[in-house]
């Protein structure tokens, strides 16, 4: 099937190449350079509108566009901050030692409650991360660290 298609193909390009003139053809009109066109040669409504990209036009603002005006800065509306490098003086807290896991699935609804029967409240992506709260059989209920809202979702849909 392969080498019929090929040769089909080979005597479609002769006979289209012998119709076009084969060897001897030889183009009847010959351009020797080609110009560009002028403006007055595209007409008068798109000479109004032409500039030159090397020839911008800097046209000044009319005299009745004030420039914005600026707030007025006064002690009031300054805000004074401060930091220190110094180390507190009593111990430091440790960070919270949440259980954080990602969702695996792409697309994966979280519902009010722990089976498909409760009402789905948002969708999380691939990689989402969430924090585990509660596990009960194959479900997870989790908080969701963008909104703090408290979901259920399957378990097997998060990471270990």
């Amino acid at each position: 099937m392969h080498y019929h298609l090929t040769g089909t193909s080979l005597v479609l390009f002769a006979l289209l190449f012998q119709l076009s003139g084969g060897q001897d053809f030889t183009p009847s009109l010959k351009v020797s350079s080609v110009q560009p066109a002028t403006v007055t040669e595209l007409g008068s409504d798109y000479a109004q509108y032409y500039v030159p990209f090397h020839q911008p036009r800097i046209i000044p603002a009319p005299s009745s566009v004030q420039p914005a005006r600026v707030a007025q800065v006064t002690q009031s509306n300054i805000l004074q901050a401060s930091f220190t490098t110094k180390t507190p003086a009593g111990p430091v807290e440790p960070e919270s030692t949440e259980d954080i896991r990602a969702v695996t699935g792409n697309r994966v609804n979280v519902r009010t409650g722990p089976s498909t029967a409760f009402e789905i409240v948002d969708t999380l992506t691939l990689g989402t991360e969430v924090a585990l709260l509660q596990t009960t059989d194959e479900w997870a209920r989790i908080r969701l660290l963008a909104t703090g809202n408290t979901v259920w979702v399957a378990s097997w849909l998060l990471s270990d």
